[in-house]
């Protein structure tokens, strides 16, 4: 019937099918203050390896985020919370469920079975009393005598049975229970200086505040106060909404403005806001919020919202949603320009969701959405988090759209977007027309709550007219854009394409789509469509009725293929549906290998059609499509004249905007021509270098062939520096032996890394040659690698290239000769940390590679050369890298280290290195640390640099916890020979313990007063 027991009926083996094994459940309350508190026994849990089904009843949302955080990247824990309010941020892990109120009917069948005693007629009474509520229901019903009827009592009566149940009445305990009503929580804590809120309720009831603090127990013992800790909420809102507007009728307007504006913690007043926005009926509350939103009021201006401020707007918007709305559209007339309505408002989200929930309601659904467009259109298209494109999308649903808007409503706004004159406009209303006729996936990503108004979850078609009507309205409005030749008919037709599977087979609106079809294909040919109804036919035909499947058929059919154009266009069509579609093949890779020969012979064929080629030159090389290499190759194959094919094809080129060129088309020419006119290949790529359009792009070129002459091309480009820098690191992905020439290979990547921009590129093509290869490098590559090293520029706000280097540096910096230009290369870096130029983990694999190479060098120049640690140098060996460089040292090289610097310098060394290891699931001491509290002169200087290690600085889950786990290295110490040694655990132990303590007991309390509350 509750929350709880639809857990319990989880465990229950006579409820449904698979129940959940009782033994692994662990279950607690947050209402009993529970010791220890969730997140430390999960992470008990979790460390321990157990598996086990944690249940936290009346638990908050912040703490089920800190719990789905933790358990994240564990499979042995499972999780189920039980709360009252469920909030719409919920992780992605979380599934939600929602207990709805029940029906007035199956309310009267559980009061009718539980209390027999109570006829049908009074039954129903109480049913429709408790608004759905089963305790409620229930509360009432014990109340009732044996052959009683309740029939002609008014529901304040009933109110009147549900709170004295079966006590004498008491007007006090009734005042303390309105006065609480007024907020959503308060804590109970009595004493004046750590809680005023007892004190502030205490007063508006008349009473002292050991009073109010007995008569809330008083509630509590009837079942009318909830608690949490130090918390307590008058629950459930039907009863607590009641108890709160008779309350309001008690008070004057500016006196209860002065508690809790003045007088109130801001959280007490937050939650007064929150009470308030349950009571939309009652004119106090509206008069409240109105006066707040007035001039004058704290939430006048909502530029100058604080977070506090936001939350307020936010419980009292259901008062007043059209006051609200003219609130922000007096910010949007008075600066257009403001950051208000953009992602630079910090409290953008929330102001986003609000508009969303004014969307509701026809008349709001309009200026709501206006508003938030101004807000999307500020954001980038791309935006994933918190974005606001996403909800303003998810209100043209045909599901879930959480609006009720009519189809008329927001076809409006769909259209006034995509007709604008703006691309931007353009961009958002394509998005919502997709939303529009979106059929197979529908998701809700915001609430559906809004104060206490009634809600649904929107729009819900409840025939197959209306759904028809739904899809029709919007295809035939895409259509009409269509067939209107605008710029953006590209995209609407890709849209539809995308849909149409979905519409076709999930809302079967056969009619609208076929006629769409049709309309458009007559004025133009449209090849996407060809696919979308292939694929259709390939997922879905056996889903569907023969008539159905007839139709598909008849399209594809009507779309397919005419002659050699068609063909070529659906070849190269990008992103449209499986070539599976286009040859017969057992498997994806035959389906390849019949594509690439089938591509080459279009572009054979098209070769001596020239009217074809012609139509199809600018398609073909302003399209990222798929198969046009290929194509390339067998235009190459068929010409007679490649000279002049080429020149006819560069002069096509030539009429494409700069951003739409595609050069497949020319490389999978000159990739098939080198095989056959070498020569001829020749002369083109010799023309190419200083060609007006070719010489930007000839390096993506000249890479079809990577022979002498090539080279030397590349040279010379490089020397008249007409093509990006970036476009020569092509040439780490060709395969050929020239580049196996040493002196051709340095002077080419010496040259490039000469150019400006030139020295990532050409660490990249160095690295690509020489990654993971096995043969002895000469020294002369050496040389360079060390070379292209050390000319780097480490003091780069951006350090894309560390893995790169750290590569090199494994390769070319291992020898002892090396030495030298190690400590050079480790200079550099520590200079640029040191000097705050760069932020140090940028260099975790460098530090690696160095490390595993040159041991003694990097130990050296970041620890050794100093009498002190630098402080950024210090984060290096602090546990903030993933690896600490210091590990991959070998011990004993570590220990001859320290012997060649000396015992002066073993303080030192005990500040930057890791002193303990794991063992087993065991935490022993390494042998460094040991060495360096056995051979130093006062070992206690040496511990006192370790005890860092008792007191860590990042941690998971308990601080506590994490401290006791390094107890077992203290206590090793106290068994230590050296009575010094000794001597000084037995010191730090209690001192430690008392610590643990301390730390846990502050855990306890933060867990208390962020996890154990109501909002």
């Amino acid at each position: 019937m509750g929350k709880t027991r639809l857990v319990q009926a989880l465990f229950d083996d006579q409820v449904g099918e698979k129940a959940l094994n009782k033994s692994l459940a662990f279950y607690t309350d947050l209402g009993d203050a529970p010791l220890p508190d969730p997140k430390s026994f999960t992470a008990r849990l979790k460390s321990l390896g157990k598996r086990g089904i944690l249940i936290v009843d009346n638990c908050p949302p912040d703490l089920h985020n800190q719990l789905t955080k933790l358990n994240s990247n564990n499979s042995l824990i499972s999780l189920i919370t039980v709360e009252y309010d469920v909030r719409e941020d919920q992780p992605e892990q979380t599934t939600v469920f929602r207990l709805e109120p029940s029906s007035i009917e199956l309310l009267e069948k559980v009061i009718c079975k539980k209390f027999t005693h109570i006829n049908s007629v009074t039954s129903r009474k109480i049913a429709e009393m408790s608004g759905g509520n089963a305790r409620v229901a229930v509360a009432i019903a014990r109340t009732i005598k044996m052959g009683e009827n309740i029939s002609h009592l008014r529901d304040s009566e009933l109110f009147n049975r549900l709170f004295h149940q079966r006590h004498d009445s008491d007007s006090k305990l009734l005042k303390a229970a309105e006065i609480c009503s007024l907020v959503y929580s308060f804590n109970i804590e009595t004493e004046a200086t750590r809680n005023i809120e007892m004190t502030i309720l205490a007063e508006l009831a008349g009473m002292s505040v050991l009073e109010l603090y007995q008569n809330v127990a008083e509630l509590k013992r009837r079942d009318l106060v909830q608690q949490r800790s130090t918390w307590r909420a008058v629950l459930p809102h039907a009863i607590a909404n009641r108890l709160a507007q008779s309350s309001l009728e008690n008070f004057p307007l500016p006196l209860l403005r002065d508690v809790f504006e003045k007088r109130a913690n801001k959280r007490l007043l937050i939650s007064f806001s929150r009470r308030l926005g349950y009571l939309h009926h009652n004119q106090t509350a509206r008069k409240v919020a109105q006066e707040w939103l007035s001039d004058g009021g704290p939430l006048e201006d909502f530029r100058k919202l604080d977070n506090a401020a936001v939350t307020m707007l936010g419980n009292v918007a259901p008062l007043h949603p059209e006051l609200v709305l003219a609130h922000m559209e007096e910010i949007l007339d008075q600066d257009r320009d403001s950051t208000f309505f953009s992602r630079h408002n910090e409290n953008f989200s929330y102001f986003t969701s609000l508009l969303k929930s004014l969307a509701y309601d026809v008349e709001f659904f309009d200026r709501s959405v206006q508003l938030l467009c101004h807000f999307a259109l500020t954001e980038d298209v791309n935006e994933n988090k918190n974005s606001i494109r996403s909800t303003l999308k998810s209100l043209f649903y045909i599901y879930l759209s959480g609006t009720h808007a009519t189809v008329d409503q927001r076809l409006k706004i769909i259209s006034n977007l995509i007709e604008s004159d703006s691309e931007q406009k353009n961009a958002l209303g394509l998005s919502l027309l997709d939303a529009a006729l979106e059929a197979w996936h529908f998701t809700s990503i915001n609430s559906f709550d809004f104060g206490a108004h009634v809600r649904d979850y929107g729009y819900h078609p409840t025939s197959n007219d209306e759904i028809r009507s739904w899809y029709e309205t919007f295809i035939q409005y895409a259509v009409s854009i269509v067939l209107s030749e605008k710029i953006i008919s590209t995209e609407i037709k890709a849209i539809l394409c995308r849909k149409f599977r979905g519409i076709w087979t999930r809302a079967k609106v056969y009619n609208a789509l076929e006629s769409a079809v049709r309309e458009i294909s007559a004025k133009n040919p449209w090849y996407g469509a060809w696919y979308a109804v292939k694929n259709t036919i390939g997922f879905d035909s056996d889903k569907m009725s023969k008539e159905a499947v007839f139709r598909l058929e008849s399209l594809a059919t009507l779309l397919g293929p005419q002659n050699l154009y068609d063909e070529v266009m659906l070849l190269t069509l990008p992103d449209h549906g499986s070539l599976l579609n286009i040859v017969e093949a057992k498997d994806t890779e035959e389906a390849l290998t019949k594509i690439r020969d089938l591509s080459q012979d279009f572009g054979y064929k098209i070769s001596s059609q020239e009217d074809t080629l012609n139509a199809l030159l600018i398609h073909l090389m302003s399209t990222n499509g798929r198969n046009v290499f290929q194509l390339g190759q067998g235009l190459a194959k068929g010409t007679n004249d490649p000279k002049k094919l080429w020149a006819t094809m560069v002069e096509k080129l030539s009429t494409i905007e700069h951003n739409k060129r595609n050069y497949q088309l020319l490389q999978g020419f000159l990739d098939y021509l080198t095989s056959t006119d070498n020569s001829s290949t020749k002369e083109l790529l010799d023309e190419a270098i200083d060609h007006e359009i070719l010489s930007e792009v000839f390096p993506i070129l000249q890479i079809v062939i990577i022979d002498i002459d090539g080279i030397e091309r590349i040279k010379r480009s490089l020397q008249l520096g007409k093509a990006p820098i970036y476009l020569y690191g092509n040439l780490a992905y060709t395969h050929t032996s020239e580049l196996n020439n040493e002196d051709l290979f340095c002077e080419l990547i010496r040259l490039i890394s000469s150019k400006q921009n030139g020295l990532a590129v050409a660490i990249d093509i160095f690295n690509m040659k020489f990654h993971q290869n096995n043969n002895e490098l000469s020294p002369r590559i050496l040389t360079l690698g060390q070379e292209l090293v050390l000319g780097y520029d480490f003091s780069q706000e951006t350090n894309s290239d560390s893995y790169q280097i750290s590569e090199i540096v494994k390769s070319c910096f291992q020898n002892k000769d090396a030495a030298d230009k190690a400590k050079h290369l480790a200079v550099k870096l520590y200079t640029a940390i040191a000097d705050n130029r760069v932020f140090y983990t940028n260099f975790d694999y460098i530090y690696k590679s160095l490390v595993e190479a040159h041991p003694f060098v990097f130990l050296d120049v970041f620890i050794g050369d100093h009498n002190e640690l630098d402080y950024y140098i210090e984060q290096i060996f602090s546990g903030q890298l993933m690896v600490s460089p210091l590990r991959s040292i070998p011990h004993e090289t570590f220990i001859e280290w320290c012997n060649i610097k000396g015992k002066a310098h073993y303080p030192l060394i005990a500040s930057a290195i890791e002193p303990y290891m794991h063992v087993a699931d065991q935490l022993q001491w390494t042998p460094v640390a040991i060495f360096l509290i056995n051979h130093y002169s006062d070992p206690s200087v040496i511990l006192e640099e370790f005890m860092h290690v008792f007191h860590p600085n990042q941690w998971e889950g308990s601080l506590a916890d994490k401290m006791v786990k390094r107890l077992p290295l203290l206590e090793s110490l106290m068994i230590h020979e050296n009575p010094v040694v000794s001597q000084w655990a037995k010191n730090k132990e209690p001192i430690l313990k008392k610590e643990i303590i301390r730390v846990h007991e502050w855990e306890q309390s933060r867990e208390q007063n962020q996890n154990e509350r109501f909002e």
